[in-house]
């Protein structure tokens, strides 16, 4: 029977090579953490900076000694400066810009 590679690795090798994938999952990682799933946002955020190649320049432009992949390292816990600054690089990269909207809640009680 064939040995099946991780998932994982399958999704980093599709974002290697298909740039509108790769995108998606960057916009679905920040959109993940914007909306409080921290867990999601860092694992999908994993999986984008595994998938990139200009991340050694990006860590030098931004002074990370330690690059850019440690910042989503699950035992680590970035400032929150490092962190915005390096979504705010990717997002440059991938030539994304991010932008917020306000969503009615009809459950949420109307103020008068």
């Amino acid at each position: 029977m064939p040995h099946s590679k991780p998932f994982h690795e399958s999704i980093v090798e599709l974002a290697k090579s298909d740039r509108g994938y790769r995108r998606e999952l960057l916009r679905e990682s920040v959109t993940a953490i914007l909306n409080n799933e921290f867990g999601v946002g860092h694992s999908l955020m994993r999986d984008y900076v595994k998938s990139v190649r200009y991340l050694d320049g990006m860590a030098k432009e931004l002074d990370l000694e330690d690059g850019i992949a440690v910042l989503f390292d699950p035992d680590v816990n970035p400032r929150g400066i490092q962190l915005l600054s390096a979504l705010s690089a990717m997002l440059r990269e991938e030539g994304l810009s991010l932008s917020t909207r306000r969503q009615l809640d009809l459950n949420r009680p109307r103020l008068s």
